[in-house]
């Protein structure tokens, strides 16, 4: 894994209270953040800069957070980059091979699945 001070994450979260504290506590846990509140944010900052992790909401205000991460992908823009939705929704239909974390977040299970989204693979 890469060591977290080198990690750069953006998290898309429409919740201005929770996206605040999420992306405070990565960064107390080492992880360069960047945050937007919906897709149309969130693909402007994948445009910007690459991003080793997003991690999104599913329901955004604009589109889904699939959506966002189907239109970055579509346009190279999550080459080396994983990905992560949060939703307090049932399953998403269209969150194809994305992970998907239910809300309400627990931290320990957030940051256990960032850390081996982040390993390396075994080949």
């Amino acid at each position: 894994m890469l060591p977290r001070s080198s990690v750069n994450l953006l998290y898309v979260e429409d919740n201005r209270d929770l996206r605040e504290a999420l992306a405070a506590l990565l960064a107390g846990e080492g992880y360069a953040v960047e945050s937007a509140e919906c897709a149309g944010e969130g693909l402007a900052r994948l445009r910007a800069r690459r991003f080793d992790l997003v991690i999104s909401d599913y329901a955004l205000p604009d589109h889904t957070g699939a959506w966002m991460l189907r239109e970055a992908a579509a346009n190279g823009l999550l080459e080396r980059t994983e990905t992560l939705l949060v939703t307090a929704d049932t399953y998403p239909d269209d969150a194809g091979a994305t992970p998907v974390l239910h809300k309400p977040l627990e931290v320990a299970r957030l940051l256990e699945h960032i850390a081996r989204l982040l390993s390396p693979s075994p080949r």
